[in-house]
């Protein structure tokens, strides 16, 4: 069996079909440029001109040295923090209390003054109760953040503090209260009680005003920043891998500490001596620093520098370290970027390729800082361009679209 195809007629007649053929001639031709025009910006990539702060860093192991004072201690009682790990205190305060039956009595005693206070207040006119309502409020909220709580220095920090919230308690109230009232006459006895407490020989005073550590690596004498103009970065280093931690109490200098590390030399312009940077500390919780260059030594041979950096501010956050990673910011700023690759040198200018208005057209430019894949650039002021004898028909803006060709 036969199938016979039957002819598709368009209709037009024989003599107009040469101008049908004209036509799809022209389509099938500007389909071909459209086709080539494509596989041409396959070669091309297209990038936003944005405005952002730009960072040249390096990342580096630094160590930590500083002023440490040991506070003698009997090593055969159990001690008590009072000053949680990493905080702060005042010379001749108490840092921590040895573990007796005498103060278990004392803290026994408190509790029960401070219950008994408690049973008083509900008797004081609504006035009271409204004067030591944020009180209440932030003692709930601190015994809210203890529960569940493991670390055994965390938790002593929560009952420091939630022990200072029921002082300040007692003493509103006993302002508050009228003379000769039961209530009055307790809190000005546990306010005795707890002054003797203070004086007990089973405290341990602060000898010196600073940040508290219970921890100790036996290079407190070695490493200080007294002798920092003595040490160097690799007697630094081969002690520190010495260290041994040991539990015991010591008082960190918070005023002045110096940190070293050892980096390679990506551009001398960028070391200034005294001039301050920024040091970002990498971790748990990310922060900057601000940190004086105070001496650096070039070793040539190995491309490398050491330097060291004096920090005076937010010592808090790395007085308990010896080690700690960094990153050195050499320098930031803020202004239009580019990526490194859309930048182009002809005649000893520099240009960016952009398209505008569905053309493109090649921008001069200035590059104001650039790091390893990026580049800060302005635009050149028309004086600049008279005097170095360049036309320029458009300016680099913000969201123009940048052209790198692969």
């Amino acid at each position: 069996m036969k199938i016979k195809l039957k002819k598709f007629d368009l209709g037009i007649e024989k003599k107009h079909m040469k101008y049908v053929y004209f036509f799809g001639g022209i389509v099938i031709i500007g389909g071909l440029l459209l086709l080539g025009a494509s596989l041409f910006s396959i070669g091309e990539q297209k990038h936003l001109v944005k405005s952002d702060e730009l960072e040249f860093t390096q990342l580096a192991t630094a160590y930590v040295i500083k002023n440490e004072t040991i506070i003698e201690r009997d090593k055969n009682k159990s001690l008590i923090p009072v000053v949680a790990e990493g905080h702060r205190v005042s010379n001749k305060s108490i840092i921590a209390t040895y573990k007796s039956a005498e103060y278990d009595f004392y803290l026994a005693e408190l509790e029960r003054m401070d219950n008994e206070i408690l049973g008083l207040m509900k008797d004081l006119p609504p006035v009271y109760s409204g004067e030591i309502e944020s009180m209440e409020n932030q003692i709930r909220s601190e015994l809210k953040k203890a529960v569940g709580e493991t670390s055994y220095v965390e938790m002593q920090d929560y009952i420091n503090t939630i022990n200072g919230l029921v002082n300040k308690r007692a003493v509103i109230v006993g302002q508050l209260a009228p003379e000769g009232s039961a209530i009055k006459e307790l809190i000005d006895k546990r306010n005795e009680y707890e002054t003797t407490m203070k004086s007990s020989n089973d405290n341990i005073i602060a000898t010196d005003s600073g940040i508290v550590s219970y921890k100790t690596d036996g290079l407190e004498a070695v490493l200080k920043a007294d002798k920092i103009t003595s040490l160097d970065y690799n007697f630094v280093r081969e002690n520190i891998s010495k260290k041994h931690i040991s539990s015991d109490i010591k008082i960190i200098d918070n005023f002045c500490c110096y940190i070293m590390t050892k980096v390679d030399i990506a551009d001398r312009e960028y070391i200034t001596p005294n001039k301050t940077y920024k040091i970002r500390i990498v971790g748990d919780t990310t922060y900057e620093l601000k940190a004086k260059l105070v001496s650096y030594n070039i070793n040539n041979e190995e491309n490398t520098v050491d330097l060291t950096f004096q920090i005076q501010n937010q010592i808090e956050n790395i007085a308990t370290l010896r080690e700690v990673e960094i990153e050195i910011i050499w320098w930031s700023a803020k202004g239009m970027y580019v990526p490194n690759e859309a930048i182009f040198e002809q005649d000893g200018i520099k240009y960016v390729s952009v398209i505008k208005y569905g053309k493109y057209v090649e921008i001069p430019i200035k590059v104001y800082k650039q790091n390893d894949r990026n580049s800060v650039v302005e635009n050149y002021e028309s004086s600049e361009l008279e005097e170095l004898n360049i036309q320029r028909e458009y300016i680099l803006k913000l969201y123009d679209n940048v052209v790198v060709k692969n």
